[in-house]
């Protein structure tokens, strides 16, 4: 959602948050999400897609997490790759 150059699915996805919102649905992201997606943009140097990200983020805001999540995570992960 934060690729200027959006495919299909990309523009399908922002039409489909842009009609749960008009509905009065509220959405957010995931703080490991936006790390995972930041990281990335950053190690590319790709500024616009950072400023839409923190738009991105400031407009439906971002779900904390902690560290028993982060470590569930890391198991599922694993478990899932075995």
């Amino acid at each position: 959602m934060t690729n200027p150059q959006s495919k299909n699915v990309a523009v399908e996805c922002k039409r489909w948050l842009i009609r749960i919102e008009l509905e009065g649905i509220q959405t957010v992201s995931s703080e490991i999400s936006d790390y995972e997606i930041r990281r990335e943009l950053i190690r590319a140097k790709k500024t616009n897609g950072l400023r839409r990200l923190n738009e991105l983020r400031e407009e439906i805001g971002c779900l904390p997490i902690n560290r028993e999540t982060m470590q569930k995570a890391a198991e599922l992960w694993a478990w899932a790759r075995q």
